[in-house]
């Protein structure tokens, strides 16, 4: 860092320590259980890092001796250097801190500068090659984020060979993406550049990041632009903002909201579901990483809530927490690998989204009996599961989808039952999980019924809404989808070209929304 850099870092820490109650440590008595030393060698001034285990009585020094830190980077492939069998009684010894990839040895740089003699590298304090142990550590992550004196973010490095602390500038506006005339405040002509450069921080890019950033007490991002701090009491860019690009500036001042909010007590549907919504948004390598890469930002939900958790859903939030679509059904597929029950947002592979716009007020009729999952590991309750079930008691109502995945009308039914018998989705929004093969053969094989969480809303016209399940016994049933009926005036008139008086459609569609489940008795069920 730039001697500039270091006193503005430096800033930042003294006064979130004097000033920021909300920001200091909460157990003093916690450390993770490895942890890496800085020393620096007597005579050469080489800086190496040895492994240390952080034992009960080591965890009685001195506090400020035995503060850390903690990295959050993008692996971007497999790490030369990193804590297994074969390497832990050579770290133990001690390595120069120049072996390690680019990125980390920023790292332990940083945390040089900043007084700190001690830091948390994932890859080199986890034993990468045993299974319980990466549970355990991960099952620790809230604390270890949490109990760090500061996170340090390689925001701007893409993999840990490349680094963050080289120089870094904006874009040069000799070559533009895109040049466009603006009218300055004065009156005077000027333009405004547009360009991505700064637009995407590869950190954001990864899942396993976004809880890291939210658990820390505080977070040095290295950017694009330069430094942003981050703490429960203020999120400051090193450089005038003004001078950044707006949706950079933008983008991290969303990222603070989520940061704020779920360290603040923000326990709404909306704001759980904003969160997944990012999250899934994100890469993740291993998708049996799905709901573990995610399970320190439910521990920390969970510790300031009286909420059952169950694969990624929060109990109070049932009904309307299971009205999420997959954001991109046609470039998700079957997985071979059990990741969540199929009523779990987790159970997908990709993006999804929560559609809080189309909801109307739930269907009084709708009760969840029990939700539960179960946990893969008895010591890690907010991770990975094996099992789940969601009983629930609603009204269930049949319908029928073409093989392409089309709705199929009422009058075109092949089951040979009358009209009323089969909710014709035909005038509705079809959201289904995804598209492959195996979703088109359970449709073919299955019974496929509408769950209504949601009833029709005189007022907005708007609803019923609610799960597409498949059943092959009706005593067992999956989810498929999703379907809303909207307004008349937001349907697609094209789609629905046939009908060609305006009028008559809207009618159709208006009756077809009251009369869905008017007369259907409630029913338990068993969603898997």
């Amino acid at each position: 860092m730039s001697t500039e850099s270091k006193i503005w870092a430096s800033s930042r820490v003294q006064t979130c320590e004097m000033l920021h109650a909300t920001c200091q440590i909460k157990s003093c008595s916690f450390m993770p259980t490895r942890l890496l030393r800085l020393q620096e060698h007597s005579s050469s001034g080489q800086l190496f890092v040895r492994l240390e285990q952080m034992t009960a009585s080591r965890m009685n020094v001195d506090a400020r001796e035995e503060r850390y830190s903690t990295l959050t980077y993008c692996w971007g492939g497999v790490q030369d250097v990193q804590l297994n069998a074969n390497t832990e009684g050579m770290l133990t010894r001690g390595i120069p801190a120049s072996s390690l990839h680019k990125t980390l040895l920023d790292a332990t740089l940083v945390t040089w500068d900043m007084g700190l003699r001690l830091v948390w590298i994932d890859c080199l304090c986890i034993l990468q090659d045993n299974p319980l142990d990466i549970v355990s550590e991960i099952d620790k992550l809230p604390e270890i984020y949490g109990n760090s004196f500061i996170t340090i973010s390689a925001a701007r490095a893409s993999n840990s060979r490349e680094g963050f602390l080289q120089r870094t500038s904006l874009p040069a506006v000799s070559k533009p993406a895109f040049k466009l005339p603006f009218a300055c405040p004065d009156g005077r002509p000027g333009s405004a550049i547009l360009s991505s450069g700064l637009l995407n921080s590869p950190i954001e890019s990864r899942a396993w990041t976004l809880q890291e950033y939210v658990l820390s007490r505080r977070v040095l991002q290295f950017t694009q632009a330069g430094f942003h701090w981050t703490c429960s009491q203020i999120a400051l860019f090193q450089e005038d903002e003004d001078a950044l690009p707006l949706l950079f500036a933008q983008r991290l001042r969303r990222s603070y909201r989520m940061y704020t909010g779920i360290r603040g007590g923000d326990r709404t549907c909306r704001s759980w579901m904003n969160i997944v919504e990012e999250y899934t948004k994100r890469d993740l390598t291993y998708s049996s990483d799905k709901l573990a890469a995610i399970s320190g930002i439910g521990e920390l939900w969970g510790k300031t809530s009286e909420d059952s958790y169950a694969a990624g859903l929060w109990v109070s939030h049932l009904p309307l927490g299971l009205l999420w679509t997959s954001a991109q059904p046609h470039m998700q597929s079957g997985l071979a690998e059990y990741l969540a029950p199929t009523w779990s947002w987790a159970s997908l592979s990709g993006q999804v989204d929560w559609f809080d716009h189309v909801q109307t007020m739930v269907d009084p009729s709708v009760m969840i009996v029990s939700c539960k999952a179960t946990p893969a590991y008895e010591n890690a309750p907010y991770g990975k599961v094996s099992s789940g079930a969601l009983t629930i008691r609603g009204r269930l109502q049949k319908t029928a989808l073409e093989d392409e995945l089309s709705p199929k009308s009422a009058s075109t039914a092949s089951s040979g039952q009358a009209d009323n018998e089969i909710l014709d989705l035909e005038m509705a929004d079809i959201h289904l999980d995804l598209w492959d093969e195996a979703l088109k053969s359970r449709i073919r094989r299955c019974k496929l019924f509408c769950l209504q969480i949601c009833s029709f809303d005189e007022t907005s016209s708007r609803g019923p809404s609610g799960l597409i399940l498949a059943t092959e016994d009706e005593r067992l049933f999956r989810r498929v989808g999703v379907f809303f009926f909207e307004h008349p005036q937001d349907h697609d008139v094209e789609r629905l070209g046939h009908y060609k008086n305006l009028a008559h459609l809207a009618e159709s569609i208006l009756r077809i929304q009251r009369s869905a489940f008017q007369h259907v008795a409630t029913r338990t069920i068993i969603i898997v």
